[in-house]
């Protein structure tokens, strides 16, 4: 079963992995959406959004698969004062890896979403959508969602505007088991050998347990920061999963590792 969980500012590698690995892929599809360099997609941003409690990671196992920010507050380059002095709940961000695709996950993230905020006792979901992503427009009319305008804001390539109802599911509640997030900072803790880890993958971030920790002494002198006098030579991850074993030059605790599932 998937799991849900709120994420902590230990997540912020995977949440931005996440998304940068589905950037990529909408690139490679021919569209414009979040930009390399893209600020909305920079830690300062993402980071902010987690720091407030917004995102939220859905795995199976450990394996992050999809996030989505959800907050109470509006954009204000696309919504109206009037709009913003009501009470709604803001999706933002919504991602699903290509290896989630096709199962529905995204549509059902989307429904839980409402539910939330039903929970909530707000009865209106809304989001921005690219202006050039057609396809993902259409995506969200077939979801339920209605169109509602498109803003022309400045230096702002989203402004396609929708909105729904939001109404109590309990079949989307029951399709995510939640977790109770950590409240310890993983995140600036080094890795260990033993230690749970997150680790990126051209498919998007994956578990696994890193079982060694050494000196990666191919990087190169400028590239590990000994030119400048910053040390020694970056560290090199080895990792195990399912039996199999590699080495990574980017990896990071994962506070999945210490949550139990429960509704």
């Amino acid at each position: 079963m998937m799991t849900i969980r709120r994420a902590v500012p230990g997540d912020l590698r995977t949440v931005t992995s996440v998304l940068h690995s589905v950037a990529r892929w909408l690139h490679r599809q021919g569209y414009d959406q979040w930009p390399d360099g893209s600020p909305s997609l920079g830690p300062a941003r993402v980071g902010g959004q987690i720091e407030r409690g917004e995102f939220w990671i859905v795995s199976e196992g450990r394996d992050p698969v999809a996030v989505i920010a959800l907050s109470r507050i509006g954009d204000a380059d696309f919504w109206t004062p009037a709009e913003l002095a009501e009470p709604a709940v803001y999706v933002s961000k919504a991602a699903v890896l290509r290896r989630g695709a096709g199962r529905g996950i995204g549509a059902m993230l989307l429904r839980w979403a409402c539910d939330r905020a039903a929970a909530a006792r707000i009865d209106r979901v809304r989001l921005d959508v690219w202006k050039t992503n057609g396809e993902l427009q259409k995506y969200y009319r077939r979801q339920g969602w209605y169109y509602l305008r498109t803003v022309e804001a400045e230096r702002r390539n989203s402004g396609a505007l929708f909105c729904r109802p939001a109404r109590l599911d309990p079949e989307a509640y029951a399709a995510f088991a939640p977790l109770e997030s950590a409240t310890v900072t993983l995140g600036i803790n080094p890795v260990v050998a033993g230690m749970p880890v997150i680790v990126p993958t051209d498919a998007g971030p994956v578990a696994a347990l890193c079982t060694q920790v050494t000196a990666d002494g191919s990087a190169g002198i400028v590239s590990s920061g000994r030119e400048a006098g910053a040390g020694g030579p970056p560290p090199l991850y080895r990792v195990e999963r399912d039996g199999a074993a590699w080495l990574a030059r980017s990896a990071w605790p994962d506070p999945a590792a210490m949550i139990t599932a429960g509704h």
